[in-house]
């Protein structure tokens, strides 16, 4: 009896633990499309200004910034730990899916806006609404389904 109160309170452990990470994860999701809004202002007011090299290699920059893949693996480090073998598992019932898929499933399993996943990977809304599309037929989902809840299942 001691040892499956022992391990009730283990099991209730690890679930306050994965509650946390999800928080966590959360919101440096939520920060990083902070910034990312904050730098496509800031770039947008940029563009605004008269050209000059100085503008220029600050609009250079934040280009640079836009392509860079270190925030989705740092993303994806942390997707892992909370959503252990989710992407995993996707790669290996999809293996069509292509890196920008598997990111957009993630976004999608956090249960991210069309906007906040816009932002995220830089594209506007209705490309972002392209890729959901786009991800629902490879995953073989008709409109009845929802995609959300699809990939919560995995």
């Amino acid at each position: 009896k001691n040892q499956q109160e022992l391990m009730a309170l283990r099991t209730a452990q690890l679930e306050q633990d994965v509650i946390r990470k999800s928080e966590e994860l959360a919101n440096s999701t939520l920060r990083l499309i902070k910034n990312t809004e904050s730098l496509q202002t800031l770039k947008e007011r940029l563009n605004q200004l008269p050209p000059s090299k100085s503008v220029q290699q600050i609009l250079d920059y934040l280009d640079k910034h836009f392509a860079s893949t270190d925030d989705w693996k740092v993303f994806e480090q942390n997707f892992n730990q909370v959503h252990e073998q989710f992407l995993k598992k996707l790669i290996e019932d999809f293996p069509t899916l292509s890196p920008g898929d598997l990111k957009l499933a993630g976004y999608l399993r956090m249960n991210l806006s069309t906007k906040e996943i816009a932002q995220l990977l830089n594209i506007t809304p209705r490309s972002a609404e392209l890729k959901r599309y786009r991800l629902r037929q490879k995953l073989g989902i008709g409109t009845e389904e929802n995609l959300v809840e699809f990939l919560m299942r995995i």
